[in-house]
């Protein structure tokens, strides 16, 4: 926590730091580090990952923001 909190100060939050610090992939990093925003640093946001076409593969959210949706309540 300590990390992230010094990164908020410093106005540098980045994935690929996170990622870089901890050892862990891009998927990993941008899943821990929405989790620990959300809930320690009181920064909300989403987790999508999308494929190389744009299309949404993954949405990870626990922010109780709404993900958005199409007609059919696919992301």
């Amino acid at each position: 926590m300590a990390f992230l909190a010094q990164a908020k100060k410093d106005r540098n939050l980045a994935v690929e730091d996170f990622r870089d610090a901890f050892g862990v992939t891009h998927e990993a990093a941008g899943m821990r580090l929405t989790n620990l925003l959300t809930q320690h640093i009181g920064i909300r946001l989403h987790f999508l990952r999308v494929d190389g076409s744009g299309a949404i593969t993954r949405v990870f959210e626990n922010d109780d923001l709404p993900v958005p949706m199409d007609v059919t309540g696919s992301v």
